[in-house]
């Protein structure tokens, strides 16, 4: 029987990790003007962040670099924090979907609205 199993807390653990991780920076990096309306470069630099993040615990896990945790690297622990990354994606991807927010910017246009079309419609308040 493995030591490592697929399901368990520890699992849990590594992919809420990541999907925060990659939230939080997808957010963060939000706020530099440069990359406001930049989604895509938003969401890889979150990728990364994650994924890092992971690589980093692995690497710390193999060379027992963590003195309250004696445990060794596993790809398992690895591919669950590749798992939290997808999640924080689509977690991001839903917030803006769910808010009607394409760029990354605010919700709205200060009253005005693009169609789809190019027509723009200025309220009839």
């Amino acid at each position: 029987m493995s030591t490592d199993p697929w399901f368990g807390a520890d699992k849990l653990y590594h992919a809420l990790a990541c999907a925060t991780i990659t939230c939080c920076t997808y957010c963060s990096v939000g706020l530099w003007k440069s990359l406001r309306g930049r989604r895509r470069t938003r969401l890889a630099l979150g990728c990364m962040a994650g994924i890092a993040a992971g690589i980093a615990k692995e690497v710390g896990d193999s060379i027992q670099a963590w003195p309250f945790c004696p445990c060794g690297a596993s790809v398992r622990d690895l591919i669950a924090d590749i798992v939290g990354v997808v999640v924080g994606v689509l977690l991001v991807l839903s917030v803006q979907l769910c808010c009607g927010r394409r760029d990354g910017n605010s919700i709205g246009n200060h009253g005005t609205s693009q169609h789809v079309d190019g027509n723009v419609d200025h309220g009839s308040a």
